[in-house]
């Protein structure tokens, strides 16, 4: 398995896959997660793709966003000018795909790109090609042949897989796992009606606090990065205490641009 020793990760507080803020933060932050990208460009699934709920929100992008070949020949240079490593989230139901798109990434100059983290448990997302431990551990034995660059896995916001896929991540030599993806849900709005996706912010954090702690309790060796309601310094110590080692920012930064730079600038100064 991969220790936390042979696997610490250069940064504490980032934002995560998707969130866009104000620019002048950006040298401010640990890392950033680019919005995850497939092989072929993917349009939004509806409208409106963001729908408030209580604490957080109801997200139902569908993984929006302009494929590979335009990400690598034009919007993934403009993450360079940040300043912070950078890690590109990726999905697809296909292990070539995944290999395709690591590969086109590595044969590029971005020595600004830390890694590549797999994104393969979207509740927005029909079908999942990665439904098994042994299919997990398999995608990442064969893409750790093909770069370099460490590969996180994100964990779905599911206790019982969440530890089940855990072990294999850690056997497949992750190089981390974010916990957690966001969890299928529902609401029903005032304009848009009924609205089904992925629920982010407060209603996410407890949910990813006890996959966090059901895991390390099992495998303290494994590098943990906790996402999930973290608004404040406290929220990030709650899941220091737990045992994580990195920490991303999602809804409060959507609510309240420069929240990611502010709380990674106090975790800093805390020695916590």
């Amino acid at each position: 398995p991969f220790l936390k020793e042979t696997m610490k990760l250069p940064f504490k507080v980032g934002i995560a896959p998707g969130v866009y803020t104000d620019d002048s933060s950006f040298n401010k932050i640990g890392v950033y997660f680019c919005k995850t990208i497939t092989l072929e460009p993917r349009k939004r699934m509806y409208m409106n793709t963001i729908v408030p709920v209580e604490g957080g929100f109801v997200n139902r992008v569908g993984l929006e966003n302009v494929g590979l070949k335009e990400f690598v020949n034009k919007e993934i240079r403009h993450y360079q000018t940040y300043g912070v490593p950078v890690i590109v989230s990726l999905f697809s139901n296909n292990l070539g795909e995944l290999m395709d798109m690591v590969v086109a990434m590595d044969s590029q100059p971005l020595d600004f790109i830390y890694g590549y983290e797999l994104n393969l448990f979207c509740p927005n997302m029909y079908q999942h090609g990665f439904t098994t431990p042994e299919s997990v551990y398999q995608a990442l034995e064969a893409l750790r042949r093909a770069t370099e660059r460490p590969i996180g896995i994100k964990l779905p916001a599911d206790l019982k897989k969440a530890r089940e896929l855990a072990e294999a991540c850690s056997m497949g030599r992750a190089g981390w796992m974010t916990i957690c993806n966001t969890l299928q849900g529902t609401t029903v709005h005032p304009e848009y009606g009924i609205v089904t996706g992925g629920i982010s912010g407060n209603p996410l954090k407890h949910i990813a606090m006890s996959c966090i702690n059901e895991i390390l309790i099992d495998m303290p060796y494994c590098p943990i990065i906790a996402c999930g309601g973290i608004e404040t310094l406290q929220d990030i110590k709650d899941y220091k205490t737990l045992g994580a080692d990195a920490f991303l920012v999602c809804s409060a930064e959507m609510t309240s641009p420069g929240t990611t730079a502010k709380l990674n600038k106090e975790y800093a100064d805390c020695n916590f």
